[in-house]
């Protein structure tokens, strides 16, 4: 999969610096331009001179999270179209519907995988995010959704009887 750019720029934003350089080591040998920030304020700085393609966002960030961040930035018709990628130490579902809730578009646990890593960013900076409206954090109708897709997908499947 090829990115949409000759180099998609990604942000990545991270309290550690250790994850940062990890994250630039894998991707800059594939061609993607990153940019790293060690919290939430300072990446809107560094999105107000340069739209990056993908946004990495650590959940685990002292002061405003990674998922009050995202549910910040989906707040914005300007950064509708940003696909976020959640990077959490954390397994729990609760954590992942928080973070879909707030809109986040994908996750990739820690320790990164770098394989993952290389795959799920180059998906994301070739397709970009499929915008729309989201509902807000909270809403029931969001909470709903979920709820019938699980639904859904645990529903037994009848068998097919080709005649």
């Amino acid at each position: 999969m090829q990115p949409r750019n000759p180099h998609p720029a990604v942000l990545a934003v991270d309290d550690e610096p250790a994850n940062l350089l990890v994250i630039e080591a894998v991707l800059e040998p594939l061609g993607y331009d990153i940019r790293t920030a060690l919290d939430p304020t300072a990446a809107r700085a560094l999105m107000a001179e340069e739209r990056p393609d993908v946004l990495l966002l650590d959940v685990m960030i002292p002061g405003e999270s990674g998922i009050e961040a995202c549910r910040r930035w989906r707040a914005s018709a300007e950064w509708d179209g940003l696909p976020i990628v959640l990077l959490t130490a954390l397994r729990a579902d609760d954590h992942r519907a928080a973070g879909l809730a707030a809109g986040a578009d994908d996750f990739l646990e820690k320790p990164i995988d770098v394989d993952a890593l290389g795959r799920t960013v180059a998906r994301w900076a070739a397709t970009g995010r499929r915008s729309g409206p989201l509902p807000a954090a909270g809403d029931p109708a969001s909470a709903l959704a979920r709820a019938m897709a699980r639904a859904a997908a645990q529903r037994p499947r009848p068998a097919t009887n080709p005649q």
